[in-house]
C-alpha cells in the first residue's frame, strides 16, 4: 500500500508567521491556490482513499485535492482522523516564529516539553503508529492513500527515515510517498531508539 503525505496549504497563521499546533486557523487563500496546484500532482496516483487531520488547514487541503480528483474517477472517501494532527506546542502555540527556541522545541530536552506542555516526539510518533497500524486492518486493502497532515508529522518521518537529513522544513503541500509496510518497520525502530 502506497502512502502520500501531504503538508496542508499555508494556513492564516501560517501567512502570519506564528506557530500553529492545535490551534485551528482555516487555509489562507494561497493555501487554496497551493492545495489546488498539489491536486494536479496527485491526479494520476490513482488515489483510492484519503484521511485528513481534523483541523481545518488540513481537512481543506484534503477537500480541495479530493474535489480536484474525483473528476476523474468515483467513490474516493475521504475520511477524518485526529492522530494525523500537528505536534501540540502547548504554551509555544500561536507565537512568532522568530520568538522560539526550536532546538529545545523539537529536541529531546523532557523537562522543557513537560514545562511548556510540549508533546514528545515520542507521543506524536505513538499516535501515528497508532493510525497506520489501524491501516493494515482496512477491508478492502485500498492501493494509494493520500493522508493530509501537517509539517511536524512530516519532520518526524524524515527524522526516522532519513537521519542525516539537517533541512528538516517542509514547504506546504509538500509530498512525500511512502510503503506502509516500510514505514512501520521504520517507526517501530525509531521509537524503540
Amino acid at each position: 500500500m502506497k502512502l502520500f503525505f501531504i503538508r496542508h496549504g499555508e494556513s492564516e497563521y501560517g501567512a502570519r508567521k506564528t506557530t500553529v499546533g492545535w490551534d485551528n486557523p482555516a487555509l489562507s487563500q494561497l493555501g487554496e491556490e497551493q492545495s489546488r496546484e498539489a491536486a494536479k500532482n496527485l491526479r494520476d496516483k490513482n488515489i483510492d482513499a484519503i484521511f485528513s487531520s481534523d483541523l481545518k488547514r488540513a481537512h481543506q487541503t484534503a477537500l480541495i485535492i479530493r474535489q480536484e480528483i474525483v473528476r476523474n474517477r468515483e467513490g474516493v472517501p475521504l475520511m477524518i482522523d485526529w492522530r494525523l494532527r500537528e505536534k501540540y506546542y502547548g504554551s509555544k502555540e500561536n507565537r512568532p516564529y522568530g520568538e522560539l527556541d526550536w532546538a529545545k522545541i523539537d529536541g529531546g530536552d523532557e523537562e522543557y516539553h513537560v514545562l511548556h506542555g510540549i508533546e514528545t516526539s515520542k507521543s506524536l510518533l505513538a499516535r501515528l503508529e497508532s493510525f497506520l497500524t489501524d491501516l493494515t486492518f482496512l477491508p478492502p486493502k485500498p492501493g494509494n492513500i493520500l493522508i493530509a497532515t501537517s509539517g511536524g508529522i512530516l519532520v518526524e518521518l524524515a527524522r526516522i527515515l532519513q537521519p542525516d537529513t539537517t533541512d528538516l522544513r517542509f514547504k506546504n503541500c509538500t509530498i512525500r510517498e511512502y510503503d506502509l509496510d516500510e514505514l512501520l518497520g521504520r517507526i517501530s525502530d525509531g521509537r524503540a531508539r
